[in-house]
C-alpha cells in the first residue's frame, strides 16, 4: 500500500530536481521514495479524517524502514479545507540519514529550503510555492491524481484497543478503504476521545517503509481560503522546471558559473 509515500514524494521532488539541474545529480537518490508517482495521495487519506476535513496542525511525519528503524523526520504545517491540502516544509528541520548535510545546504543555496505544497482536486490543480525564490508554479494534476480525487471509498473500521498519546486517550483503530476496482489502503489510526475524535495518529504501512504521521497544535475550524492560493505579488511559472531554471539563470548570473 503507497499511500504516504506519494506525500513525501510530492514535497520531495521539486527539490530533487532542482538538485538536478544545479549539478548535484545524486541528491536525487537522498530523497526517500522520490519519483512521480503521486496516484490517491489527497483523496484517501482525506478519508482517514473522518469528519475533520477542516482544520490547521502541525505534523510529524516519520518514515520507518523495513527493520521498523526511522529514516527520516519531515516537520511539516499542515491545512485541510474540505478536500483542499496545504502542506509547509522547511528543509531546514528535515531530519534523514539519507540526506547530506551538503545536499540540505545546496538546497538553502538555491532558495528552495521552504516550500508549500497546495493540492486542490476540485481544480485538479497543484501549486507549488518557493517563498525565497517569490515563485511559484501552477500545474494540472495528472491524470491518475484526477481520477483519484473522483473515486468513493467503501470505509471498514475495527477498533483494536485503546493507548494514550501526548496525554489524550485515544480509540485505537485498523481503517480499510476499498476503492471500487477492490484496490485497498490500509491504516491504523488513533482517534482522541477528548478531541471529537479527531485523528491524533496514523501509521500506514507499506511494501518498503512504514509511515507515521502525528500531529500537534490542532485548531480545529476552517482554514482562510486564502492559504489555498498563492500569494500576491510572486512570479508565476507554467512548471517547476521552468521556475528552477529561472532560478538557476538568476544565481548563475550573481555567483558566476562554478
Amino acid at each position: 500500500m503507497k499511500l504516504l509515500n506519494p506525500i513525501v514524494r510530492r514535497l520531495a521532488a521539486p527539490a530533487c530536481l532542482a538538485a538536478l539541474m544545479f549539478g548535484a545529480g545524486a541528491a536525487w537518490s537522498q530523497i526517500p521514495g522520490s519519483d512521480k508517482s503521486t496516484t490517491g495521495m489527497t483523496s484517501a487519506m482525506i478519508k482517514f479524517f473522518g469528519a475533520h476535513t477542516n482544520f490547521i496542525a502541525k505534523a510529524d511525519l516519520r518514515v520507518l524502514d523495513k527493520n521498523q528503524q526511522e529514516t527520516t523526520l519531515m516537520p511539516i504545517g499542515f491545512q485541510l479545507l474540505g478536500n483542499r491540502m496545504r502542506m509547509d516544509v522547511d528543509m531546514a528541520e528535515v531530519k534523514s540519514k539519507d540526506i547530506s548535510p551538503e545536499f540540505a545546504a545546496t538546497m538553502k543555496s538555491m532558495g528552495m529550503d521552504q516550500m508549500t505544497t497546495i493540492m486542490l482536486p476540485d481544480k485538479q490543480t497543484v501549486i507549488s510555492i518557493y517563498p525565497s525564490l517569490k515563485s511559484y508554479a501552477e500545474t494540472p494534476m495528472s491524470k491518475d491524481e484526477s481520477d483519484a480525487a473522483n473515486v468513493t471509498y467503501t470505509v471498514e473500521k475495527t477498533r483494536v484497543g485503546k493507548e494514550t498519546i501526548d496525554g489524550h486517550a485515544c480509540e485505537k483503530s485498523n481503517i480499510t478503504l476499498t476503492d471500487p476496482k477492490g484496490n485497498k489502503q490500509r491504516a491504523v489510526v488513533w482517534n482522541a476521545t477528548d478531541m471529537k475524535d479527531f485523528p491524533l495518529q496514523m501509521q500506514i504501512p507499506g511494501d518498503d517503509v512504514t509511515v507515521i504521521m502525528k500531529f500537534k497544535d490542532i485548531k480545529i475550524g476552517k482554514p482562510d481560503a486564502s492559504h489555498f492560493a498563492a500569494p500576491e505579488g510572486l512570479t508565476k511559472f507554467e512548471n517547476i522546471s521552468a521556475l528552477i531554471s529561472d532560478a538557476a539563470t538568476k544565481r548563475m548570473s550573481v555567483n558566476g558559473p562554478k
